[in-house]
């Protein structure tokens, strides 16, 4: 699953939750949870609470597409 963050300009710590809540729930699954996000809020958060550990991030739907091989 792709998660287009692109035109988002605001984001809390509850939509933080909900990412994690959703990561989690799909890699039990075994499936693969990408989220496109240019610098901003978002790309913050998950930098400063170090998640980007963790998520896979990239700056275009077309590069995520690309671990799918779409």
């Amino acid at each position: 699953m792709i998660l287009d963050f692109g035109d988002v300009s605001e984001f809390d710590n509850a939509g933080l939750g909900v990412l994690i809540s959703s990561y989690t729930m799909v890699k039990k699954r075994e499936g693969k949870l990408l989220f496109v996000a240019r610098q901003g809020e978002l790309t913050y958060l998950l930098a400063i609470t170090k998640l980007t550990r963790i998520f896979e991030i990239f700056d275009t739907v077309e590069a995520a597409m690309i671990v799918f091989e779409i």
